[in-house]
């Protein structure tokens, strides 16, 4: 299942790409920077879920909620220190927390 984790991943990195071109042009280094940050501090519990997903344990809904739950957590240092409001960087968290998501939902659901 690790294989499709990483392609999972992949999906993400690709979707945060385009959000930052779309959304957060004028802070580009410091969004990718974060949204990579937020893959590598989630990487296990979404991975754990991501599992859990694909094999029926828990539903869409489950991991969805399971992935809100790392919002707050989720450091956006390098966007505050670019100095983004914090209505943008809420706004980047719940972009991130939806291509998550995304991404899982593609790999894993039939």
């Amino acid at each position: 299942m690790k294989v499709h984790f990483e392609r999972c991943a992949e999906s993400f990195t690709f979707g945060l790409k385009d959000i930052v071109t779309a959304e957060f042009k004028d802070v580009a280094v410091e969004a990718i920077a974060a949204g990579t940050s937020f893959l590598e501090f989630s990487r296990d519990q979404m991975e754990t879920w991501a599992l859990q997903l694909s094999v029926g344990e828990i539903s869409q809904k489950d991991f969805e909620w399971n992935m809100a739950s790392l919002r707050d957590l989720a450091a956006m240092e390098s966007l505050k220190a670019a100095g983004l409001s914090s209505v943008r960087i809420q706004q980047f968290r719940g972009r991130l927390i939806g291509l998550a998501c995304s991404s899982a939902k593609k790999m894993f659901v039939v």
